[in-house]
């Protein structure tokens, strides 16, 4: 090929390119505008830049999401996003996991109160949620306006609260509940007093005992239903 011929080609090359150039800034333009203040306004639903996501908030509700990340195996997730309709968010969150929205994260609302949905970790210490009891045949939840009964971890700290019900007469050492195991003592059978109402229409102090097993017994008989407070009743795991 000569000079001549190559210099054609180059022009051709450089024409095309300049073509395609140009069908860019048209399809940009669809979508991109800057402003006098220099600042660039994406109007698309999504922008991919490698691993990083930049998403459009939605208009009908759900997760107005912000920003994610992804790890190279695409299953592995970072967010922070907004919960919300695009003109009324209700929440900040920012979580991880394959669907960082709902997996494992942190969120706060426009009372600035925080929502954890899993354990707290601080120091090594867990502050967990509240775990519920296994109920032995008769026991039960009774409802109503007390706090739900079960128990909290926080560190190596174990806490109960709430009333428990029997509908049927009780022994002395009957297992009323079960303690979930981790929340369990770990150096012995644990005594405590506590609230309860028995015997038709005694209400007192009666003894309960937690073993290593979990199992919460009751200390005294009971010839009627009647109800154990467990509020207070703490012990070191």
């Amino acid at each position: 090929m000569g000079r001549k011929e190559l210099k054609g080609l180059m022009q051709n090359i450089v024409r095309y390119l300049y073509a395609e150039y140009r069908k860019l800034r048209m399809l940009l333009g669809q979508f991109v505008s800057v402003s006098a203040g220099g600042n660039v306004d994406l109007d698309v639903y999504r922008l991919y830049v490698d691993d990083i996501y930049l998403d459009r908030p939605v208009t009908t509700g759900g997760w107005a999401r912000g920003l994610r990340y992804r790890d190279d195996s695409d299953t592995t997730w970072a967010g922070i996003g907004l919960l919300g309709a695009s003109t009324s968010k209700t929440r900040l969150y920012m979580g991880h996991g394959a669907d960082p929205w709902t997996t494992y994260g942190i969120g706060i609302d426009t009372s600035n109160d925080v929502d954890i949905p899993n354990d707290l970790s601080v120091g090594g210490d867990t502050y967990g949620s509240l775990a519920s009891f296994s109920y032995s045949a008769n026991w039960s939840d009774p409802g109503g306006s007390d706090a739900d009964p079960g128990c909290y971890k926080h560190g190596n700290h174990v806490q109960l609260q709430g009333t428990i019900y029997c509908g049927a007469s009780w022994s002395s050492g009957d297992t009323a509940v079960t303690l979930p195991s981790g929340y369990r003592p770990t150096s012995g059978t644990q005594a405590f007093p506590v609230q309860a109402i028995y015997d038709v229409s005694t209400a007192g102090v009666i003894k309960i005992t937690i073993d290593t097993s979990g199992l919460l017994k009751v200390r005294i008989d009971s010839s009627v239903s009647g109800s154990v407070s467990l509020d207070g009743v703490s012990f070191i795991v």
